[in-house]
């Protein structure tokens, strides 16, 4: 047995141990993954066992954690938020809280009566309107000569019933009901 011997044999089982040796491909480098990349579970601590009976009691099936939660501790990331839920999922609504609104019982209401009542009710009689003298006037020969005219910056009429609608143009109004035309109009008739 040489020194060189001996070395070679040590390379050997040096690269039975599951490294990769320089220059030598692994099988797992078409994956993508190389050798070092690779989690020893014998020598990581907080790897799971294997569970060789396979009834998932070694994964952490039998956990007392809710479904979805995945067994969360409380080192892992968003531990405290997903806590400040779970605590606000657990603690009691207050009776107070859930009553803000007072529910009560309303009757059930058929609405082919309502459509009925509806149909057979006459549309309600609308006041009769009184027939309206309506006229357009010469303003200088009826308004601003009349003493129920008011005095400028006004525009209107003082008389009982009589009311000037709008200035059509600057030089007439529109009147309703104006005594002073209905009677210039009956002396024109004799």
């Amino acid at each position: 047995m040489s020194g060189d011997d001996g070395g070679e044999e040590d390379v050997e089982e040096a690269g039975d141990d599951g490294t990769e040796q320089p220059g030598e491909e692994s099988p797992m480098d078409e994956f993508g993954l190389r050798g070092g990349d690779l989690t020893d579970r014998a020598g990581d601590p907080t790897a799971e066992p294997d569970d060789p009976e396979g009834d998932g009691s070694a994964s952490g099936a039998a956990s007392d954690d809710p479904p979805g939660s995945g067994g969360a501790d409380a080192d892992a990331p968003l531990s405290s938020l997903a806590a400040s839920v779970d605590e606000r999922r657990d603690r009691a609504v207050d009776p107070a809280e859930d009553e803000l609104f007072d529910e009560e019982d309303v009757p059930e209401i058929d609405t082919e009566v309502v459509w009925d009542r509806l149909d057979e009710d006459e549309p309600p009689e609308l006041p009769e309107e009184t027939q309206q003298d309506v006229r357009v006037v010469e303003k200088r020969s009826y308004c601003e000569q009349c003493p129920f005219f008011s005095a400028p910056p006004d525009v209107r009429c003082t008389h009982d019933g009589t009311e000037i609608l709008e200035l059509v143009d600057m030089e007439r109004f529109r009147v309703v009901d104006c005594p002073k035309v209905r009677e210039d109009e009956r002396l024109e008739r004799l």
